[in-house]
């Protein structure tokens, strides 16, 4: 269990220090971010937070790591689950979080974002107002957002890259990149999802702990995004069915035609392989065999003959 704690001084920088839950965060006034990286559900997070005075169903919920999307107030407390960004397929898609007075608990399996990262471009959200804990828990959710649509453009991007190089290449490799860009869209869209749920709850939600009232357009702003996001994304998913349609279709004309060459050159010995079975027979009485210059007819006549249906393929197009 990683544990990070950080106090958020003015201008929303962040300031390490080597604190532990007490009491008095409850009481200081002091904003800060605490970051537990792979917790330990059996008895260190329990013991670590219980200075906090959480709710014990607040406590069992968590232990549960339930899946889905959850915002739930409790006594004292705010507690969220939302995804993390569609970067990698992690084991634990989802991030929570636990909301008390002043104070922003994350927990999460493998790094989420560097706490660090997480105020760096506060200035670009100048007009929000002082930073808050409502502060620090939109910029954790805008941050993620923001990555999704950087993995969106990264997609969009690498599946117009796929499209223009197509028709020069199929095999195993391009099916298989195009499986993976539907899992990226897939997990994206999927993410996005959770994200306008969480949001929606957000909104209507009423509790002490958020000042949401001056943050309540900020959100709204970012349901916007989300909203065409997924419209984004559909374009996305509509272009890779396109894009295995047209591998189906290029591969099947490919496989067409070496069966068309396949089936011209069996066209050209059919008559070859018939008079070489009519010359190949035991029969005694056969004139032709004591022609002095019958096997040399025979080839050139082959050799006709099989020139010839090649030629007459060759100007009906069947070789193109």
């Amino acid at each position: 269990m990683q544990i990070h704690c950080f106090r958020l001084q003015e201008k929303g920088l962040l300031q390490r220090t080597e604190e532990r839950p007490t009491a008095s965060w409850l009481e200081d006034g002091i904003v800060r971010l605490f970051d537990v990286d792979y917790p330990d559900f059996t008895k260190g997070l329990r013991e670590v937070l219980a200075p906090l005075n959480l709710d014990t169903a607040l406590l069992d919920k968590i232990e549960s790591q339930a899946g889905g999307v959850w915002v739930e107030t409790f006594s004292h407390a705010l507690f969220l689950r939302f995804p993390r960004p569609a970067i990698h397929d992690f084991k634990d898609p989802y991030i929570s979080m636990i909301c008390v007075r002043e104070t922003l608990i994350t927990l999460h399996h493998g790094m989420y974002l560097p706490p660090e990262q997480i105020l760096a471009r506060i200035d670009r959200f100048g007009g929000i107002g002082t930073t808050t804990m409502t502060d620090l828990l939109l910029h954790v959710l805008l941050l993620g957002i923001n990555r999704d649509i950087e993995l969106y453009q990264q997609t969009r991007q690498m599946i117009a890259k796929l499209s223009n190089n197509l028709d020069q290449c199929f095999n195993t490799e391009v099916l298989n990149e195009i499986q993976n860009l539907t899992n990226q869209v897939s997990r994206l869209q999927s993410t996005t999802e959770d994200r306008l749920i969480l949001m929606g709850g957000l909104l209507t939600l009423k509790s002490p702990l958020l000042e949401l009232s001056e943050v309540r357009l900020y959100f709204k702003e970012a349901m916007n995004e989300l909203t065409q996001l997924q419209r984004w994304l559909e374009r996305l998913e509509g272009r890779l069915q396109g894009l295995f349609q047209h591998y189906n279709l290029s591969l099947q004309n490919s496989t067409n035609n070496r069966l068309r060459i396949l089936t011209v050159i069996s066209a050209i010995f059919m008559p070859l392989t018939l008079i070489a079975g009519i010359y190949g027979m035991n029969f005694t009485n056969m004139p032709e065999l004591q022609t002095s210059y019958g096997y040399f007819i025979i080839l050139a006549l082959m050799v006709l003959l099989g020139g010839g249906l090649g030629i007459f393929f060759y100007v009906r197009g069947w070789f193109e």
